[in-house]
């Protein structure tokens, strides 16, 4: 491939072998939103165990940036994916504490003191985080 480095080649290669997985559903690639949700349970946890509340937000921007960046679509896009991904990533990782948080191996559900509210808060945080990573990945791609 003419005009590209090593490391955007493999990243082609990868994307072209993984194709099978895409599923379109309504204009929106499932298979970004998975592997960022994913990304992002695994990031914001070990961010957050070394740096706390910062380093939890610091993995979700830092991934829904990497989903804007791969999305290589417009500003809009990128927003929306990274939106998504904060969001469902948030919840996947509200859902893993509790689990952890009721057989008493991991760290302790916080957001629980707050209840319900605190919970949303939290979710309209990881929504404007994502969306600001999401911007940012896709400006750095065009």
């Amino acid at each position: 491939m003419e005009g590209y480095d090593e490391f955007s080649t493999n990243i082609f290669m990868v994307n072209k072998m993984l194709d099978f997985l895409r599923i379109d559903f309504f204009g929106i690639d499932i298979f970004e939103i998975i592997w960022g949700t994913i990304l992002t349970v695994l990031l914001s946890m070990i961010f957050g165990y070394f740096f706390g509340a910062i380093g939890s937000f610091a993995g979700f921007l830092l991934v829904s940036a990497c989903v804007g960046y791969s999305v290589n679509e417009d500003m809009i896009n990128g927003i929306i994916y990274g939106s998504l991904v904060a969001v469902l990533g948030g919840l996947l990782s509200f859902i893993t504490m509790m689990v952890m948080w009721g057989l008493g191996i991991g760290p302790g559900a916080t957001i629980m003191l707050y209840g319900i509210v605190g919970i949303i808060l939290g979710l309209l945080i990881d929504l404007i985080v994502g969306a600001s990573g999401g911007a940012i990945g896709s400006s750095l791609r065009q």
